[in-house]
């Protein structure tokens, strides 16, 4: 994946086809199909705030505020299965321990890009 300044992986290079672990997602909610809608509803709003708050952390260079946010973004990927998302996560999360760290945007983009592709395997899911 290189240094991170700007390669962010296209959606599925780093785990397969599929943006979401369901074995990790059915383990996470006890296989209750029930619970696992509430999850997906909880992990995507959570995911768009947190993912709102770090791009406006992101334009104000604000490493603290990029740090959290990229790492509870980590957290909360790894635990609903979404392994590239919380992958790229922690690329940010690590670049704002460097000295003199700076972001390429398509960094953030391919963030972006990788939850809207969660979303909408999430949502299908779900509908399913």
């Amino acid at each position: 994946m290189g240094d991170g300044r700007g390669e962010a992986r296209g959606s599925g290079e780093l785990h397969g086809a599929e943006p979401v672990d369901l074995g990790r997602l059915r383990e996470v909610s006890g296989n209750d199909p029930d619970f696992v809608k509430t999850l997906i509803h909880i992990f995507l709003d959570n995911t768009e705030q947190c993912l709102d708050t770090l791009e406006r952390a992101l334009e104000r260079s604000d490493l603290v505020q990029i740090r959290l946010q990229a790492h509870t973004i980590k957290g909360a990927c790894s635990n609903a299965g979404a392994r590239d998302l919380s992958a790229l996560a922690e690329t940010i999360e690590n670049l704002t321990k460097e000295p003199g760290a700076s972001f390429d945007p398509t960094l953030f983009r391919g963030l972006r890009e990788e939850f809207q592709r969660v979303r909408g395997f999430l949502l299908e899911l779900e509908r399913s």
